[in-house]
């Protein structure tokens, strides 16, 4: 067992939740938006703080280059969704700034209408869990999440 994780961090495979980005007014461009500076821990998933308006994003480490990458968002009441695809982007396809190297899940308010996203508290909470996986088939999941101040 441990000449495998070992052979596997040696390739480089793994998925980490960097943090979560917000834009601090309406209309902001990716390389616009800020990045949490703060967060806690529930139940071993990273919750980061920003706003939820118009959209934020969550930043994720893949390692080395993914054969694939998706992600699931879910609410309060834990429905869930996949992310839209035009809002999964790769190392190199993204305005945030610093974070060349990893992949970008955007979360655009229009396109979570399916789940329950309120103001302030509990249910102002989503939970993002990415998913990458690797040309010999190892994969690894991930969660992180951003919480509406």
């Amino acid at each position: 067992m441990l000449g495998c994780g070992l052979r596997q961090n040696m390739r480089n495979e793994f998925l980490s939740f960097r943090g979560a980005w917000f834009c601090d007014k309406s209309g902001c461009s990716e390389g616009e938006m800020q990045q949490s500076t703060r967060g806690t821990d529930e139940d071993g998933t990273r919750v980061m703080y920003g706003k939820l308006q118009p959209a934020s994003a969550l930043v994720f480490n893949a390692g080395a280059e993914v054969e694939t990458f998706s992600a699931t968002v879910a609410d309060c009441k834990g429905k869930s969704m996949p992310v839209p695809d035009d809002k999964l982007k790769g190392p190199g396809d993204h305005g945030i700034s610093g974070e060349s190297d990893s992949w970008v899940v955007i979360l655009d308010k229009g396109d979570l209408s399916d789940l329950k996203v309120e103001g302030s508290g509990k249910c102002s909470k989503l939970v993002v869990t990415a998913r990458a996986t690797w040309p010999k088939g190892t994969s690894y999941e991930d969660r992180g999440a951003i919480q509406a101040e």
